[in-house]
């Protein structure tokens, strides 16, 4: 049942997907490249799966941290361009 004059719930959308798309598709990629050096002895298995490993470990680490940073800028146009009575935007500059 809906509350009478309730204001509307956020449209939340996140680009998350995307990203582990990507990701998954850029760790094929490693896999098949590796699995091919592998082949020709270019490298050895142990190699590989330090290199996967690392990558599955420190990649979406990357990732986040740069997804941070881009939705952070985000969120401070929007409170930039929104009106006073509903985002007003604080900055803390400290000094070094």
């Amino acid at each position: 049942m809906a509350i009478p004059n309730a204001p509307e719930p956020p449209l939340v959308v996140t680009d998350q997907t995307m990203t582990s798309a990507i990701l998954t598709a850029f760790r094929y990629v490693l896999t098949a490249i590796g699995g091919a050096l592998v082949t020709r002895g270019a490298i050895t298995e142990d190699t590989l799966q330090l290199v996967l490993g690392i990558v599955g470990a420190v990649g979406p680490n990357v990732i986040g941290v740069f997804l941070s940073i881009r939705n952070k800028k985000r969120l401070i146009r929007a409170t930039i361009a929104a009106p006073d009575e509903a985002a007003v935007l604080v900055s803390r500059n400290i000094p070094h």
